[in-house]
């Protein structure tokens, strides 16, 4: 999940979007994520979020080798012991790879409106 940089970039310069990251999970660093937040002592989700999400302008467009890409916008607002509530705004892109007879989600990427985070942030998006 990248993180959006107002900076004057120089010609040749990367894309702000492509030079920060806040996560880079890989298929075993979600893993464990998910299993420590089922052990239901994760601090940051005791007690547990409580979250609704708004996706619209989806895109869906054939990607290579039968693969979907689905571009889509979000909102998520996402509110901790009745009392603190945060909204995010942003943008995903998934790339989709059929498994059998189902969909399953092979990349992701969210660039979020925001430059300023909570403290924890534990939600996916």
């Amino acid at each position: 999940m990248p993180v959006r940089e107002y900076v004057e970039a120089g010609p040749g310069a990367p894309a702000a979007a492509d030079t920060f990251a806040l996560f880079d999970d890989d298929k075993q660093s979600l893993s464990l994520r998910v299993a420590r937040l089922e052990t239901g002592i994760a601090h940051a989700e005791v007690p547990k979020s409580v979250t609704q999400r708004l996706i619209t302008n989806v895109v869906i467009a054939p990607g290579a080798d039968g693969a979907l890409n689905v571009s889509s916008n979000f909102m998520v607002y996402q509110e901790r012991r009745g009392r603190h509530g945060h909204t995010f705004f942003g943008r995903r892109e998934d790339a989709l790879r059929r498994d059998g007879g189902t969909l399953k989600i092979a990349a992701r990427k969210v660039e979020l409106a925001q430059t300023i985070l909570p403290t924890t942030l534990s939600i996916f998006f």
